[in-house]
């Protein structure tokens, strides 16, 4: 669906470009906030693709609405409820997750990827606000480094353990690559991990980025739980 785009395309404002110019264009709201993004979505006649809970199918828009879900549902700020339930137990010292890149510049003193594009002039340009996309806080926000994100995928690969304790349920990491996820050479997804047997190892992995960065990291399994690894890297 075009509503990330778009929200990316209305609120990134310090940039310009034919790509952006067209999508401006074509945004039937700002797509700043989430109910214009679910008035949209209510509005679109999308063909569904089953009834709820009968499939899986990663979309951008599903994970922008559930981080709002999360807002309720823990009575916190889907950032907060990040940073107290699984950056700081996790000892993930160098992650946070922000809009507009304001926080990631802060916690690194500036030392921070750097989005480099031509203008339609062919003229040079530097941002470190990659992407600003206000209501989709749970696609693509995650500032973080290589050791932290590794951190991460092994608890997961550990079914949430981390240092001897359960920090994750072990009922979330089962939904997200456990035994009632398929097995299969045709990928199929966890809640927000894709699971798939490749080379002969059962592999559950997400990748994903926006302009100027991009990150893969995930897990193999053995005998249950294996090990993590992390792809970071910069377009």
């Amino acid at each position: 669906m075009e509503p990330l785009e778009w929200s990316i395309a209305m609120n990134s404002v310090r940039r310009d470009g034919e790509w952006l110019r067209a999508m401006r264009q074509s945004a039937p709201n700002a797509m700043n906030t989430i109910d214009q993004v679910i008035d949209y979505i209510a509005s679109y006649p999308y063909p569904t693709v089953g009834t709820p809970g009968e499939n899986m199918n990663y979309c951008n828009e599903g994970y922008a609405i559930l981080s709002y879900v999360v807002d309720q549902v823990a009575g916190m700020p889907l950032e907060q409820f990040c940073m107290e339930c699984i950056f700081c137990p996790l000892g993930m010292t160098l992650t946070v997750m922000d809009d507009d890149c304001a926080a990631a510049q802060a916690m690194s003193g500036g030392n921070i990827t750097s989005l480099f594009e031509r203008d339609d002039d062919g003229a040079l340009l530097c941002d470190d606000n990659w992407s600003i996309l206000p209501p989709f806080r749970g696609c693509a926000m995650v500032k973080s480094m290589a050791r932290d994100i590794a951190v991460y995928y092994r608890c997961l690969s550990n079914g949430g353990m981390h240092e001897g304790r359960q920090v994750l349920p072990r009922a979330a990491v089962d939904a997200l690559n456990g035994p009632s996820i398929p097995a299969t050479e045709i990928a199929c997804y966890g809640l927000g991990l894709y699971k798939r047997v490749k080379c002969g190892h059962v592999i559950c992995e997400h990748s994903g980025g926006l302009h100027g960065v991009s990150t893969k990291g995930g897990l193999l399994l053995e005998e249950g739980w294996g090990r993590g690894f992390v792809q970071p890297g910069r377009r």
